[in-house]
Order: structure tokens, then C-alpha cells, then sequence
């Protein structure tokens, strides 16, 4: 039964060691595309404001807008997933034949 126990364990750690390789590989390189990235962002937005003072004038209230209806996407978001956890859960899942019995088991939870 030792053995056994043993035997899984090592077979979980080394399952882990595997991923945690291949996360030291591939953070590096992610982390070199975040900075390339993010330069690129700065770098278009100096031509754009060099070119085009205004555009920083449009860009305050259009990132506060995005702001404001991403935090209300999220709200009604997390909401819909609860819902729809709910609406598949057993114990709401009403019909004709088991009204009686979701009826029954909630009377005997309470």
C-alpha cells in the first residue's frame, strides 16, 4: 500500500516539474513580447499626439467611458455565469415530475 502511495506522488511531481519547465521557458519570451509591445503603444502614441494634439483631448473621455462600461460588463457578467450555474444545478431544475421531489428535498433541508 506504501509503494502504491509513493508511486503516484512521484508521478504527481514530476507532472508538475514538467509544467513548471515549461513556464520558465515561455515566461521570458512572454515577457519580452509584453516590453515590445508596450513600446510600440508609447511610440504610437507620441507620432499620434505630435501629429494630432486633439486626439488627447478625445482620448480622456473615451478611456473613462471604456472604464465605466467594461466595470458594468463585468457585474453582468459574473451575474449571467451564476445564473446559468443555477439554471444547471439539480436542485433548480424544475419540471412536471420532479416539482414534487425538489419541493420534498428543500422542505427536509430546512
Amino acid at each position: 500500500m506504501l509503494l502504491t502511495c509513493a508511486i503516484t506522488v512521484n508521478r504527481i511531481v514530476n507532472r508538475f516539474s514538467g509544467d513548471i519547465a515549461n513556464l520558465d521557458i515561455s515566461t521570458p519570451v512572454h515577457y519580452h513580447q509584453l516590453i515590445v509591445v508596450t513600446l510600440q503603444l508609447i511610440n504610437s502614441l507620441v507620432v499620434v499626439g505630435v501629429m494630432l494634439p486633439v486626439f488627447f483631448v478625445w482620448l480622456v473621455p473615451m478611456a473613462y467611458l471604456n472604464n465605466k462600461l467594461t466595470t458594468k460588463y463585468r457585474v453582468c457578467g459574473r451575474e449571467l455565469k451564476r445564473l446559468a450555474s443555477n439554471s444547471r444545478s439539480p436542485m433548480f431544475q424544475v419540471s412536471r415530475c420532479s416539482a414534487t421531489y425538489v419541493q420534498a428535498h428543500v422542505t427536509l433541508l430546512l
